[in-house]
């Protein structure tokens, strides 16, 4: 209950769009966090960060009036390339110079990008080259491996279906 003279808390952290997020797809999605002033003073500019996996640092800005106990949400003004595959970590966090408690400017959460491959239209696929899967119901615990760009999405996480291959 003392009070903090400055402090500004990462809350949460997503994309402005829903993933999970493909490799192929250019300028579609934004870094969103929000942040909260823990601290008894306004602040009026906030530097932000963020990093996805490996990939270099983005470097954002809040620019306006922050009240001592609100918080807000702030869309990174750059749009996102995804650039590599994986089951990724997104971090966020606050750079706000002499924050007196650090431990919680940074956020850490996961986010879902495919190895997406355009291809041309028109498409067709036979299946007839995939291997055979169990079509036991067991869906979240057999994640059927798929060939040529397919993908099975982690059940329950990203989605609620698993494709299944039974010629």
């Amino acid at each position: 209950n003392c009070p903090i003279e400055n402090d500004v808390a990462m809350r949460q952290s997503t994309f402005t769009e829903e993933g999970p997020f493909y490799t192929c797809v250019t300028n579609l999605s934004r870094v969103k966090v929000n942040i909260k002033n823990e601290s008894d003073l306004g602040f009026f500019t906030i530097p932000l960060a963020y990093q996805l996996g490996n990939e270099p640092v983005v470097r954002d800005t809040f620019q306006g009036f922050l009240a001592p106990g609100s918080n807000t949400d702030y869309i990174f003004t750059s749009n996102y390339q995804f650039a590599t595959a994986g089951d990724l970590e997104l971090r966020t966090w606050v750079e706000y110079p002499g924050d007196s408690v650090g431990v919680n400017d940074t956020i850490y959460s996961r986010v879902l990008v495919v190895d997406g491959q355009p291809v041309e239209l028109p498409y067709r696929e036979s299946f007839e080259t995939f291997t055979n899967c169990n079509t036991t119901a067991d869906c979240g615990q057999v994640n059927c491996a798929l060939p040529d760009s397919w993908t099975n999405l982690v059940y329950g996480r990203h989605d609620q279906i698993d494709w299944r291959v039974n010629c």
